[in-house]
């Protein structure tokens, strides 16, 4: 959304499940220039991490392999930030043409390329929202 104040200009990218699996969506959110990514479950909380109740671990696989991180967790563990190292492969893969897939807390997805390679441009400009879809990987 504009604002006239860059510091304040702010857009959101969010893929959701068309369906209630997987139970979480991933939402990017560009706030002053910078990008953040975040995951939600739509139901339920996170199981954390015993060592580290407040971390959860998140894995992306891409073309380059496994990358595990762990990603801090919100009050009510229903929300995890992306680790940026994450952040950065999920964008740099899903923008060369990439499908993901992402897993957490026993849950796991694939995010498709084709549909984030047209929402993406319009969202670095600063348009306000694009919904796009996860698909069940049993479908």
């Amino acid at each position: 959304m504009s604002t006239g104040d860059r510091s304040y200009d702010s857009a959101r990218l969010i893929y959701a499940p068309l369906s209630g699996y997987p139970p979480f969506r991933i939402e990017l959110l560009k706030v002053a220039g910078e990008v953040e990514g975040f995951i939600s479950l739509l139901q339920h909380q996170l199981s954390p991490l015993p060592e580290n109740p407040s971390q959860i671990t998140i894995s992306l696989l891409t073309e380059n392999g496994v990358i595990e991180e762990r990603g801090d967790l919100f009050e009510g563990k229903m929300k995890v930030r992306l680790p940026q190292t994450l952040l950065s492969e999920l964008i740099l893969s899903l923008k060369n043409g990439k499908n993901v897939t992402i897993s957490l807390d026993g849950f796991q997805s694939e995010l498709q390329a084709d549909e984030f390679q047209k929402s993406f441009p319009p969202f670095e400009k600063g348009e306000s929202l694009a919904w796009l879809h996860i698909r069940n990987p049993n479908e």
